[in-house]
């Protein structure tokens, strides 16, 4: 069951956050979270719908982050670029 599911879900966190490799992560960190909390899990009717919304939330809050920390490289390497190095 689960190895269609994770296919699925990888396409759709590719498409949800652009990028294959991020797709993977998000999709491995989902089931790993949810196998450490199994126990404090509430029952969960339609499952499929519970992981698409798992992996659509994660994959755009790593969309956002990553778009963060791409401004916050390239302004760091604007600011580098512009002070003067000096021995």
């Amino acid at each position: 069951m689960l190895l269609p599911a994770t296919a699925r879900l990888t396409r759709f966190a590719c498409v949800v956050g652009g990028s294959p490799d991020l797709a993977d992560d998000v999709v491995q960190t989902i089931f790993t979270e949810l196998w450490i909390h199994r126990a404090a899990l509430p029952p969960i009717r339609f499952v499929s719908s519970y992981l698409f919304r798992l992996v659509r939330n994660r994959a755009v809050d790593e969309r956002r982050a990553r778009r963060i920390r791409v401004r916050h490289w390239e302004q760091m390497e604007a600011d580098a670029a512009i002070v003067p190095i000096t021995v």
